[in-house]
């Protein structure tokens, strides 16, 4: 007996080398409420409550996101850490360590339908041109839309240009901007290895840098567009992270109630092996 706990103990040792552990924050699961308020009573109902969870591996990398239990979405990663496909049905493919194009497929009965989005970098390897080329089997003629994306000194988009949309070949020039600004705390979304913020500000603009390893330091607080200002207020756990975010709608959608969205992150400590 005591040669086998000798053995096992000149084993173990090399096994473990390099297996340094520790613990690191990550979010754990997003509730997502939409509330209706209405004037008269002067009070909020929750309408409906949305819940995406995320799950890390041993070594903290995230790898499976569940809506509602009840959509599923694996995320697969090649040697080097990359995103490479979501579910079957997203596949993205890099260039220099670069997102290069992200492609959606789907189908409806017989007509397949394709999303493709193509990304530009500057000479600091941020984002500065993403075009949206979408089109079916049945139309063979793209819809193309083209955005452009602006930087402070931090490296946070400080705004956004709806530059074209293309359709049956016909190209309308729009030039619509969009601006944001930040707050100084961390982002909720840091543990994400891509690009997540557009859960909560869901603006086309954004919703295209989702799974680019772009990732925004801090939280956006107001997007205005077209004189139209969306507000987000957060309230901030010890740690400097967002533990509430509420979005107040630019505008009303019906006259009797004003339809807000609350957000609570709920985070976890997990131990990881690197």
């Amino acid at each position: 007996m005591k040669r086998i706990l000798l053995i096992l103990t000149l084993l173990l040792p090399p096994l473990l080398w390099g297996q340094n552990k520790k613990k690191i924050t990550v979010l754990d699961y997003l509730e997502i409420n939409t509330l209706a308020y209405y004037e008269e009573e002067k009070e909020y109902e929750t309408l409906k409550t949305d819940t995406i969870l995320f799950k890390y591996n041993k070594q903290g990398t995230l790898y499976f996101i569940d809506i509602n239990k009840e959509i599923a979405l694996p995320l697969t990663f090649n040697e080097h850490h990359q995103l490479i496909a979501i579910d079957s049905t997203i596949t993205l493919s890099y260039k220099d360590d670069l997102l290069h194009q992200t492609k959606v497929s789907s189908s409806d009965f017989d007509n397949r339908k394709t999303e493709r989005i193509a990304y530009t970098y500057n000479n600091e390897r941020l984002l500065s041109l993403i075009e949206f080329t979408y089109y079916t089997s049945r139309i063979q003629e793209p819809f193309i839309s083209v955005y452009k994306y602006e930087y402070d000194e931090k490296k946070r988009i400080i705004a956004t240009t709806h530059l074209s949309d293309t359709e049956r070949n016909k190209k309308n020039i729009i030039n619509k901007k969009t601006v944001f600004t930040y707050d100084n705390a961390r982002n909720g979304f840091e543990s994400i290895p891509f690009f997540s913020t557009n859960i909560i500000v869901g603006s086309d603009e954004l919703n295209l840098l989702m799974f680019t390893n772009y990732k925004l330091s801090n939280n956006i607080t107001s997007i205005t567009n077209n004189q139209e200002v969306t507000k987000i207020d957060y309230t901030y756990d010890k740690n400097n992270l967002p533990k509430t975010a509420f979005m107040y709608p630019a505008t009303k959608e019906f006259d009797e109630s004003t339809f807000y969205t609350k957000y609570i992150y709920h985070y976890k400590e997990i131990e990881i092996i690197e």
